[in-house]
């Protein structure tokens, strides 16, 4: 039997900025999956560039998004870093750091509700695991961006206690190696980063799968 692999998320699933002939983490992945596990596995991207997490809470009411979750052995999520560029965006214009509370309590938010909602639509079902990618600080030479990361993060760490969740650290991995990782435009993983964060998933292992 195939396992089915859904990727939710923004441009990171997408895979922007891996080059016209590069892909992103979730093509390498599935290859890693099919690798250490030994089976098939069948892939759906479902994520656009530039989606925040209630958009993409949004999506899991359409009918083909529903119909490739409800199937899925493998999720992954990538989310939250467009929530951050909002706040940055209007606090540029209103440098109040309430801004940054209010979309971190937003994201949040969006987050436990997009988790109930693939528990919905699993109900009943165990064969399945959820992984989380917290986000990598593109600009650590901005102490505000690594404060709202850092504590975007926090959150998303707590979201491990949830059952079929685990937290790739992407933080970590790409700590002093952003010149390295991070493609032309300082905002999106190159091709190397992209495979970083495909090993960082591979890390969490497969429970309960395998």
């Amino acid at each position: 039997m195939p396992l089915y692999y859904t990727a939710l998320g923004d441009s990171l699933s997408v895979g922007v900025g891996a080059g016209l002939f590069g892909t992103g983490f979730v093509e390498r992945y599935e290859k890693m999956i099919e690798e250490d596990l030994h089976i098939d596995v069948y892939l759906h991207v479902c994520a656009r560039s530039g989606q925040t997490t209630g958009e993409i809470l949004q999506m899991l009411n359409q009918p083909d998004h529903i119909q490739r979750l409800s199937k899925a052995n493998i999720i992954t999520i990538t989310a939250g870093g467009n929530d951050l560029i909002d706040a940055v965006l209007e606090y540029y214009n209103d440098p109040d750091e309430q801004i940054f509370l209010d979309a971190l309590a937003t994201s949040r938010n969006h987050f436990r509700s997009i988790l109930e909602r693939i528990a919905e639509l699993k109900e009943g079902k165990s064969d399945y695991m959820i992984r989380i990618a917290n986000l990598y600080n593109p600009v650590p030479q901005v102490p505000l961006a690594k404060k709202w990361i850092s504590r975007f993060n926090k959150h998303l760490q707590q979201l491990a206690n949830e059952p079929h969740v685990k937290i790739a650290d992407l933080y970590s991995a790409f700590q002093n190696h952003t010149d390295e990782y991070v493609s032309v435009d300082n905002i999106h993983p190159n091709q190397l980063g992209y495979q970083v964060i495909a090993e960082e998933m591979r890390k969490t292992g497969y429970k309960p799968l395998g």
